[in-house]
């Protein structure tokens, strides 16, 4: 049996041809169309048909498709997905008519944690959250083993909790979110300004000599002793934890995994964010350790995530 797993983001679509145990077997992607639903569904059943090409399986081969999408779904529906511009989208009923294959949609992270719950680090867990560090911040939680879901499926939107009252603008309209603080999109910017300000910098001559400014520039910087890249780290890593003990003090799970770009960094980031996390949250030592890793798949764990959905 073979799924197709669609991963939706603000800056690119991900399908994957995925197996019954979790492999991925072949994938295509493209840039994600800005502008009408329609031009992105009918950009994802091409993608899907030819994932199914490269991967040489035979259309009638594949059970359904799955999506996960940054936002709220609920019954097939996109609700809201801020970064998307997508409101009201009746996405499974629609990509059906274009695949002719059953879809089944629900929220990125959810489905990557699934994805984790079912094949990867938190398998055997039966609390257990997820953290994706993007475009935006996306949350996941396994409760008693059970997905948390919200009314209406509309909860756990972790990156929209406020953690400074009247700080900077979201893409959701409010302002403090720790989507602005937490995300790689505030990464960037704190290393943007840095750059502006600090022309001849040590990170500035590695975004020269990368000709780029992306998630790995400050990181290249930290690797050769800059000072000015330790404290924005420091700043991005107050500000990450901020969020994830607000989270672990109502929750609890036993582990939290970490995944996105940035998730890459264990020693500069998922480390110090473990320590930081156990020394603040509510009763300290005297409550249970909360374990923080990196989510095992990757960029991957979307993919394989909304797969299962359809599992």
């Amino acid at each position: 049996m073979y799924y197709i797993g669609v991963d939706i983001g603000g800056m690119s679509i991900k399908c994957g041809l995925v197996t019954q145990d979790g492999k991925i077997i072949g994938k295509k992607s493209a840039s994600t169309p800005v502008g009408d639903y329609r031009l992105a569904l009918e950009l994802i059943a091409e993608l899907c048909k030819k994932t199914a090409e490269v991967s040489d399986v035979n259309w009638t081969e594949i059970a359904g498709i799955g999506a996960g999408i940054p936002g709220t779904v609920h019954d097939g529906t996109v609700s809201f997905a801020s970064n998307l511009n997508w409101y009201g989208v009746p996405f499974d009923r629609t990509l059906e008519q274009l695949t002719d294959k059953r879809v089944v949609s629900g929220n990125d992270a959810n489905c990557a944690l699934l994805a984790e719950w079912r094949f990867g680090n938190a398998k055997g867990s039966q609390n257990a959250g997820l953290i994706t560090i993007g475009t935006g911040i996306g949350t996941a939680f396994i409760v008693e083993g059970k997905l948390l879901l919200g009314n209406m499926s509309a909860g756990t939107e972790g990156g929209h909790m406020i953690i400074k009252s009247g700080g900077r603008p979201c893409n959701c309209g409010l302002r403090g979110c720790w989507e602005a603080y937490a995300s790689t999109t505030a990464l960037l910017e704190a290393t943007n300004r840095e750059i502006e300000l600090n022309p001849t910098g040590v990170i500035a001559a590695v975004a020269k000599e990368r000709d780029m400014v992306d998630g790995k520039t400050l990181f290249f910087a930290l690797r050769q002793c800059d000072s000015r890249a330790r404290a924005i780290l420091d700043d991005y890593l107050e500000d990450v934890a901020a969020g994830l003990i607000n989270l672990v003090n109502l929750l609890r799970p036993e582990i939290v995994l970490i995944g996105g770009g940035v998730s890459n960094e264990e020693e500069y980031l998922i480390k110090p964010l473990e320590r930081l996390v156990n020394e603040k949250v509510y009763g300290g030592e005297f409550n249970p350790f909360v374990s923080i890793k990196k989510a095992s798949f990757g960029n991957a764990a979307g993919i394989i995530g909304a797969a299962c959905l359809l599992m």
